[in-house]
């Protein structure tokens, strides 16, 4: 029998795994030696702060409601997506990899907002 996991636990769990799926896709699977290698050591950070990022999406929701602030908001989005792929750049990131880590990030925020 699986434990049922709560709807903010579940999108965790599927940021996690975007999270750690778009790392390996962007060739950081080759550098993994083992489980638990360098490479999943070095998205841990990132993985934790996603998650942290979905754990505020309900005081943004909260914050939202009642007011005319939108859920979507597409130029703002746009904004931010690009001032982090050019800072990813920057960085020497993928670029491509990290808006997409923020789009889906910006996605389950809506999610929970629209909830």
């Amino acid at each position: 029998m699986r434990p049922h996991l709560s709807p903010r636990h579940a999108l965790i769990a599927v940021l996690a795994t975007a999270v750690l799926g778009t790392g390996a896709t962007a060739g950081a699977a080759a550098a993994v030696a083992a489980p638990g290698g360098p490479v999943r050591a070095s998205l841990r950070p990132l993985v934790e702060l996603s998650a942290e990022r979905a754990l505020v999406a309900d005081e943004v929701a909260a914050a939202k409601w009642g007011t005319d602030s939108p859920i979507d908001d597409p130029a703002r989005e746009r904004e931010v997506l690009d001032a982090v792929a050019r800072q990813a750049e920057e960085l020497g990131a993928d670029p491509v990899a990290t808006a997409r880590i923020f789009r889906d990030q910006i996605e389950a925020s809506k999610v929970v907002q629209r909830g």
